[in-house]
């Protein structure tokens, strides 16, 4: 991720979507196969946003078809691709 992110963060999303955005992501199925590597999905979002919830509709060794909705991440925050990542949801007080 620090490969493609790097020190600008991401710059095509950056200019279009508000820092404070919130949204929700699919992982969906290009092609049939079989899933592997949900463990590491999950892993990539949570580095990206630790508040963001991943769902997983299917199980890894599942046999898919194409268009298959996989695992789904809401609560993701814009903040995510960028280098500081999410702000923090935390109150001072």
């Amino acid at each position: 991720m620090a490969e493609d992110l790097g020190l600008a963060g991401d710059i095509t999303t950056d200019p279009i979507i508000p820092p404070d955005a919130w949204g929700e992501a699919a992982i969906v199925v290009r092609k049939p196969g079989v899933i592997a590597g949900l463990d590491l999905a999950e892993a990539a979002f949570k580095a990206l946003d630790p508040e963001a919830v991943f769902t997983r509709i299917m199980d890894d060794g599942a046999k898919v078809d194409a268009g298959t909705t996989v695992a789904k991440s809401k609560d993701v925050h814009a903040r995510c691709s960028r280098p500081s990542g999410p702000p923090s949801t935390s109150s001072a007080g």
